[in-house]
C-alpha cells in the first residue's frame, strides 16, 4: 500500500480528522455514532472527514446492518503507525484529546462489544473478520 508522508500530515493537521485517528488509535473500533458522540458532531458531519482519511487509506470501514464500524486501516504501514504513535503521544494528555478519551470511557453501550451478539449469518461473519 502507498501513502506518501506529505497526505498522512496534511489530513493529521486538521484538528476533526486527527481527533478521529487519536480515537481510532487508542480504541482499534469505532462506530459511527460513539464517534459523533466523543466528538459532539452529528453522524452527517463525521463522514465528511472520516471519507478523507478512507481514500487515503488511513482508515477503513465496515457496514454492517445500519451501523457503520471504523479501524485504522489493517496495512497502514509501519511508518505511518509510527508517526502516529510519537503523535498521539504527544498530545494524549492536551485537550481536546485527553476530553475524548474520557467522554468515550463514560458511554454506557460500546457498540463493538455488543456487535457479534447482535447479528448472524453474513453480518456476523462480515464483523468477526473487522474486528
Amino acid at each position: 500500500m502507498y501513502l506518501a508522508i506529505e497526505t498522512l500530515l496534511r489530513l493529521l493537521a486538521e484538528q476533526t480528522r486527527l481527533r478521529c485517528v487519536s480515537l481510532l488509535y487508542k480504541e482499534n473500533v469505532l462506530s459511527l455514532a460513539e464517534l459523533a458522540d466523543v466528538l459532539d458532531l452529528t453522524q452527517t458531519q463525521i463522514p465528511r472527514h472520516l471519507t478523507s482519511l478512507q481514500l487515503a487509506k488511513i482508515v477503513s470501514s465496515v457496514s454492517i446492518g445500519q451501523d457503520t464500524f471504523y479501524q485504522l486501516h489493517p496495512q497502514l504501514p509501519d511508518w505511518a503507525r509510527e508517526i502516529l504513535r510519537a503523535i498521539i503521544g504527544g498530545i494524549g494528555e492536551t485537550e481536546p484529546y485527553a476530553r475524548d478519551r474520557a467522554t468515550l470511557a463514560r458511554l454506557p453501550d460500546r457498540a463493538w462489544s455488543k456487535v457479534a451478539a447482535m447479528y448472524t449469518g453474513k453480518q456476523r461473519e462480515i464483523a468477526t473478520a473487522f474486528f
